[in-house]
């Protein structure tokens, strides 16, 4: 087997460790990825009908 080839696996593995380390210290630095600003705010609320699923009628037939 070529020698090189044993070495990507842990390239891969640098790669992926240096990765999670800056992501890391982003978010050290105060970079929250949790906090995004939503697009809806000072939007109105879109219509919508919520229908009642307590009636008979909508119950599955395996239930019946």
């Amino acid at each position: 087997m070529n020698r090189r080839l044993l070495f990507i696996p842990l390239a891969l593995f640098l790669l992926l460790a240096m990765a999670l380390f800056w992501q890391l210290l982003r978010n050290a630095d105060g970079d929250d990825p949790t906090m995004l600003e939503s697009a809806l705010i000072g939007k109105p609320l879109p219509e919508f009908r919520l229908e009642a699923l307590t009636t008979a009628e909508k119950l599955t037939a395996a239930r019946r």
